[in-house]
């Protein structure tokens, strides 16, 4: 019953709810399935969990939530004195010689050099 609780409006979901079930069924879809299953559908449906998943902005370059977790993360080690390291990956990967139009948006050649 307390997970009934986080429920706020219909469709709508506590950010602690929301942050576990999206947690979960990263880890384990079969894990997400039987926890749902074994609390009574307290948990959202997997097709709601999915829908979450759907409005991470997928284009090319650095993400805003990325840089915004960075950003936490320094200030909060920052008021505790410490010093974070972070290292940078980038992955390489094939162009195709060609640009698109998306949705009024020009897609193709991408170029995130920057002047230091």
């Amino acid at each position: 019953m307390l997970l009934r609780a986080s429920v706020l409006k219909k469709g709508k979901y506590a950010p602690e709810l929301r942050s576990f079930a999206l947690t979960l069924y990263f880890y384990s879809k079969k894990a997400y399935v039987y926890v749902r299953k074994a609390f009574k559908t307290c948990l959202p449906h997997t097709s709601t969990v999915k829908k979450w998943y759907q409005v991470v902005d997928g284009s090319p370059g650095f993400t805003k939530e990325a840089l915004e977790v960075l950003k936490c993360k320094a200030v909060e080690a920052s008021q505790r004195n410490r010093q974070i390291v972070c290292c940078l990956i980038i992955d390489e990967m094939s162009i195709r010689r060609q640009t698109e139009l998306d949705n009024g948006k020009l897609c193709g050649y991408i170029d995130y050099v920057t002047d230091f």
